[in-house]
Parts: structure tokens; sequence; C-alpha cells
């Protein structure tokens, strides 16, 4: 933005024009106080996303799901065109994958983010729906979950069932991804040019497909995982990284295998 404002006085032939210009760029300003975008420019857009990158928490679920579009859904669209393929069916599988992607990312960084820099961005409409403060979450976050007296409180109750929530909407988004994908992938079979156009051979839009959709594999473990392994509570779910996930995604890609979306059981 500084060189945008550096550059009006040079691009402009008269004051009028500059005047113009700057009245123009505080709007902006003001627009990104007020949540609004009243015009579109790509530093505009960058500005916007910014507002993001503080630490507070999302408003609502829709807010972390449209941050989710801004930023994972983008740039999964930008691999699939650096692929050469022009989808409706893949975008919209994209779109799903992106957003259960965000919505994991913010599951998973809840407890690291409450103990190391002492900060709660998880949705405050799930927090109000379950009567939690963040005071509340951020000590929960950071004690010990094996404790008696933790584990059979009301709070504790209330943090799990916001959990679950939260977990619920990225289960639906994976699942989603999943079958949509699974559907692309028989017009891909079919060779149906409704739906594709960009791509040489089938078999190498199959394989792009595949490829694409490779993130679904640790959206679904740790999905998996914090159902059956720590009844929704990632506070118990191991931090170590899984040192057998490269390999298992090496596995599926050379397959050529699409995976599959988190258990429904």
């Amino acid at each position: 933005m500084n060189v945008e404002l550096a550059q009006v006085r040079d691009h402009a032939i008269k004051s009028d024009q500059a005047r113009v210009r700057f009245v123009f760029w505080r709007e902006v300003v003001d627009g990104l106080f007020k949540a609004e975008v009243r015009y579109d420019t790509p530093v505009v857009r960058a500005l916007f996303q910014e507002r993001y990158f503080n630490e507070c928490a999302f408003t609502s679920v829709k807010e972390a799901e449209r941050y989710a579009e801004d930023t994972n859904v983008s740039l999964l669209y930008l691999i699939c065109e650096a692929y050469g393929i022009k989808s409706i069916a893949i975008d919209h599988a994209l779109n799903h994958l992106g957003q259960a992607q965000g919505l994991v990312n913010l599951l998973r960084g809840s407890v690291p983010l409450a103990r190391r820099r002492r900060i709660v961005v998880l949705p405050l409409d799930l927090l109000n729906k379950h009567n939690l403060s963040q005071e509340i979450v951020l000590r929960l976050l950071r004690a010990d979950p094996t404790k008696e007296q933790l584990q059979h409180s009301a709070a504790t109750e209330s943090l799990l069932n916001m959990y679950h929530d939260l977990a619920s909407v990225a289960h639906q988004h994976a699942c989603t991804a999943a079958r949509l994908a699974q559907e692309a992938a028989k017009h891909i079979q079919s060779n149906d040019q409704r739906y594709f156009t960009g791509f040489r051979t089938a078999s190498t839009s199959q394989r792009a497909l595949c490829r694409q959709m490779l993130p679904l594999i640790p959206i679904s473990d740790y999905l998996d995982q914090l159902q059956r392994k720590a009844n929704f509570d990632p506070r118990c779910l191991d931090s170590r990284v899984d040192g057998l996930l490269p390999l298992r995604i090496s596995w599926q890609a050379w397959r050529n295998r699409l995976p599959r979306g988190p258990s429904t059981s």
C-alpha cells in the first residue's frame, strides 16, 4: 500500500486526479475497519485478508469458512490451473476440501496457540452457543485434561461439545469433497466435455484430480482420531507428527486412487 500511495503523484497528470486517488485509498482504509470491501483490486483484497492476521477469534464459523476460501481454496484453484484443467466439477470438490482443511487447521492449532501464545481463535458464535468465555476456554486448553476435577466439570463438557460442533462442520466439508471428487472422476472416465476443458487425456486429468485431493488423507486422519481416540478433546491427541504419513500420501499418489473421506460412523 505504501508503494501505491507513493506512486499516486507520479501517475496523476493533474492534481485533481491525485486527490481522487487519495480519497480512494482513504475509503479503502475506512472500509477495512468496518469490514467492508467497496473496491475490488488485488491490493484491497490483500489488505482485507490481513484483518485476520491478529490474535482475535473469528466471529462465527461462517467467517472461518470464508477465510479458508480466501486462503486454502484459492491455492487449490491455482494448483488446478497449473495442471491445465478447468473444471466446474473439480472446483466444487476443491472448495469443500479447502474449507475442511482450514477448519482442521483451526482445530489443530487451537491448543498450541492457547498454550504458547495465550490466545483463543475459536469462533465466538460457538463459544456463545455453549456458554463459554474466552477466559474459560483459555484456562481449559492450558490445563492438563487428565486431572480428575477437569474431566467431569460442566465447562469441560461444554468445551467438548463446542469442538464436536466445529469438527462436524469440517467433517461435512471433507465428506462432500470426497463425494464430489468421485463424481468428477466419473465425468472424466466418461469424457464428459460439459464438465471439463483444457485436459489432454482422461488419464492425465484423473492423475491430476487424485493428486489434488491428497490433502484429504491427513484431514480424514485427524477428524477420525479426534472422534475415536480423543472424544473431541484435541488436548488428548498426540502432537507428534505421523512418520508414515508422507509414505501413505506417496503410495496413494502412485496408485492413482482418490483418497477416501473421513469415517461416517
